[in-house]
């Protein structure tokens, strides 16, 4: 029951902040955060209405296959909002922005070697070469999943770690949506390795509801902090420029990106 209130609430908080971006005309500017909105609403709900059809005979497609079709969805419209948060936070540091785009697209390509790589343990689980082909695609999938999840996480800790370290602005409502994105996919993908990984944790219902009552808890911070007004408005995250000067760490940062820069025309 807490299950379905968290993912119920999490549907009616998107859709009321998505209605939201389009009343103050900037749902273009964070196209990808609607769209991971819409898409997560829209696997929420798609996944009770297959499962009490499943469950009732109503369809008789195997769980499996949704399954993997909503975790395939996770993934593209995870590796897109990481992808945006990227580009609008470097947008203004072309030399930082290219390599942290090149080094997050090269940490899912390798993800995904990784577990094919890796998969032989899975397949030997769900029954080795006499398995079928839904059962080494629900293997495949899980290894990837956990692989990926792990390039995101590393993903999201580099850009926590840059903008808390140097002093980058960027319009308020760009800052609430990446500290939140941010805190939200890094205990998300967290919350999803510890439960593939310590045994006790798979089957506990407190620790699987966590993720819906942080997105809602997210979700309702942002439909009263996002306005219009918060488009211009600039904001600095990083507060480590109050020990250090903040011209000091502005030059580090144009130095960064200037050497980036220099590395990528010489190459």
């Amino acid at each position: 029951m807490l299950k379905l209130i968290g993912q119920y609430s999490d549907v009616i908080l998107s859709l009321a902040l998505v209605t939201s971006l389009i009343r103050l005309k900037i749902e273009f500017r964070y196209l990808a955060i609607a769209a991971f909105l819409l898409t997560d609403s829209f696997q929420s709900l798609l996944y009770l209405a297959c499962g009490a059809l499943y469950h009732r005979g109503i369809i008789t497609l195997e769980y499996g296959w949704f399954w993997c079709f909503f975790t395939w969805i996770g993934w593209i419209t995870t590796v897109w909002l990481v992808y945006a948060l990227l580009i609008s936070i470097l947008r203004y540091l072309p030399g930082i922005l290219r390599f942290s785009l090149r080094f997050f697209g090269f940490s899912v390509l390798l993800s995904l070697i990784i577990s094919l790589l890796v998969i032989s343990p899975e397949y030997a689980v769900a029954g080795g070469s006499s398995a079928s082909f839904l059962k080494r695609l629900v293997a495949f999938t899980s290894v990837a999943d956990q692989v990926l999840s792990m390039a995101e996480i590393l993903a999201i800790l580099s850009i926590l770690a840059l903008i808390l370290r140097f002093p980058i602005a960027m319009p308020r409502n760009l800052a609430a949506f990446t500290a939140g994105l941010s805190v939200y996919l890094f205990f998300r993908i967290g919350c999803f390795l510890l439960a593939a990984y310590v045994p006790f944790l798979q089957h506990n219902k407190e620790f699987g509801n966590f993720p819906a009552y942080l997105m809602a808890g997210c979700l309702g911070y942002w439909i009263f902090s996002i306005s219009a007004a918060g488009e211009e408005a600039q904001v600095t995250m990083g507060q480590s420029w109050r020990s250090v000067p903040k011209e000091h760490l502005v030059r580090q940062l144009e130095a960064m990106n200037a050497a980036l820069l220099r590395s990528r025309q010489q190459s």
